[in-house]
Formats: C-alpha cells, sequence, structure tokens
C-alpha cells in the first residue's frame, strides 16, 4: 500500500516547504526543486502501484528507474536539510563558516545537477517501461 513511503515523502515535502519559505532565494529555489522532485516521485509510485497491480511486467520494467529517482531525492532532502541545519549554525557558529559554505555549496550543486531532471526522468519511466515489457529480448 505505501504507507511507509508515504510518510517519507511526507517529510520531504515539509522540507521542500521549509526551504521554500526560507529568507533567501537560492534556498527557496532549492525547496521548489525539492517540492518538484518529490511530487514526481509520488506521481511515478502511484503509476508503479497501478502497474504492478495491472501489468506487472511493466512495473518490473521501470522498478530500477523508480529506485534510482527515490535515492536521488532522498539524496536531494538531506542536502536540504543540511543545508538548514548549516544556514542555523552559522548564525551561531562563525568559526565553522568555511566548512558550512561548503555544505550549502553542495546543496546548491545538487539540486542543480540532480533534483531538477528527476521529473523528466520519472516521466521517463513511465513512458519507457511499457515499451521495454513489450520488446522480446531477441528483438534487442
Amino acid at each position: 500500500e505505501g504507507r511507509s513511503l508515504q510518510a517519507l515523502l511526507a517529510e520531504i515535502a515539509e522540507t521542500a516547504s521549509d526551504l521554500a519559505c526560507a529568507e533567501r532565494p537560492e534556498d527557496r529555489n532549492i525547496g521548489l526543486g525539492l517540492e518538484a522532485a518529490c511530487q514526481a516521485a509520488d506521481q511515478s509510485a502511484a503509476w508503479l502501484q497501478d502497474q504492478h497491480r495491472d501489468d506487472p511486467p511493466t512495473a518490473f520494467a521501470g522498478a530500477a528507474d523508480f529506485l534510482q529517482i527515490l535515492g536521488d531525492l532522498t539524496g536531494g532532502w538531506l542536502m536540504g536539510k543540511e543545508l538548514l541545519a548549516a544556514r542555523k549554525l552559522l548564525e551561531h557558529s562563525p568559526d565553522d563558516a568555511d566548512f558550512l559554505e561548503q555544505k550549502i555549496r553542495s546543496a546548491q550543486f545538487y539540486v542543480a545537477n540532480f533534483l531538477t531532471v528527476l521529473p523528466a526522468r520519472a516521466q521517463g519511466m513511465i513512458n519507457s517501461a511499457p515499451l521495454t515489457a513489450a520488446t522480446a529480448v531477441e528483438d534487442i
């Protein structure tokens, strides 16, 4: 039924919301990217559940892509949490500013390079899995 996944996606959405309401525009952008990626993962999870019920070979054909989507999303979520923690620590611990600024830049890099393409990858999974499932091994 996907309850554990829905709980994870809710936690990710909460972090995305915290970032989307952040003071700095670059942090808000990270929140928006995380939010879009979370929605794409949720949509692809629903599609995968439907396929598993109605057409298991198609679900199996999309499963590896889904796991990669979920892994990238989880990485982005953890980077977002690190960014929020780094911003808070910067206010109280300027001695670690170089390290904390690097954590922030890492989160920005991750979102720009992984999360922004996640919605397209999710749609690619949905579009290509039926084709993969319908292709005979001899035809490859």
